[in-house]
């Protein structure tokens, strides 16, 4: 099984849902939110750069137009955990957040031990 949080609008790049954590780089590049809840936006971006690994596909900046989804185990909890803070973005500048789960999300093209990249099928 297969996780993914989301939010309700479409990326123009993939057409699918935006993520979560662009969905936040969305509030923090459009001067949304507070510049001290900018800077703890850098501080939990550092850390999930290092904590996440970085499919591959982002290098030439997504040219297959995959997305990501979380796969259900114990790591992958951990790591949902200490992500509190982008949820509460979300829900004090109201941007609606959904999490979808799926056994079959699309063609799978990148796994680690976290997350799969899928592409439609």
């Amino acid at each position: 099984m297969y996780f993914r949080y989301h939010v309700n609008y479409i990326s123009p790049r993939t057409n699918m849902t935006v993520g979560v954590f662009v969905a936040v780089w969305h509030l923090v590049d459009g001067k949304r939110m507070l510049d001290e809840e900018i800077e703890t936006y850098w501080e939990h971006r550092k850390y999930f750069e290092e904590a996440l690994p970085v499919p591959s596909f982002y290098s030439d900046e997504n040219s297959i137009e995959a997305v990501t989804w979380f796969k259900d185990n114990n790591k992958t909890r951990t790591l949902i955990n200490k992500m509190k803070f982008y949820f509460d973005m979300l829900r004090k500048y109201d941007v609606d957040l959904v999490k979808s789960n799926s056994d079959n999300p699309g063609k799978i093209i990148y796994e680690d031990d976290y997350q799969i990249g899928v592409i439609k099928e």
